[in-house]
Order: C-alpha cells, then structure tokens, then sequence
C-alpha cells in the first residue's frame, strides 16, 4: 500500500515537473495557440489530466490518479509563474 502511494507520488510529480516545464517555453505556447488551440491543449489543469490519464491507464494505475496529478500540476505551474 505504502510502495504504490509513493509510486503515484512519484509519476504524478515527475509528470507534472515536465509539462510545466515544456508549458512554459514560448515555442511551445506558439505551437498551440497556431495548431492546437482547443480546450485540452490550451489549459495546463486539463492538458495535464489528459496527458496522466492516458498514461496511468497504459501503466495499468488507477485512472483517477489523474486527478491529483492535475491538481499537482496547476500548482506547481501557479508557483513557477510567481
């Protein structure tokens, strides 16, 4: 019990230390506002529960660690921006 809270500790951090850090550059925001400006892409909180969603559920995980690991993710992405 103990070994798989940290393993989501782990890949729900390590997942959303990534996509904050691609979310931030400008490329990466030109990139979507030209050819993905749509509501999953557009939106740390919501590209970050797709992007964990998808892969918990290849990892055979609980898909509803995406949840926590978006929650993580607009957190760390408010504090960055600070």
């Amino acid at each position: 019990m103990i070994q798989e809270i940290i393993e989501v500790l782990y890949w729900s951090v390590l997942i959303s230390a990534v996509l904050v850090g691609v979310y931030v550059f400008d490329y990466t925001q030109y990139v979507i506002q030209t050819f993905a400006d749509v509501k999953p892409f557009n939106c740390i909180y919501c590209m970050s529960f797709w992007v964990s969603a998808i892969f918990f559920a290849l990892n055979d995980m609980n898909i509803f660690y995406a949840f926590f690991t978006s929650f993580v993710t607009n957190e760390m992405f408010k504090r960055f921006l600070k």
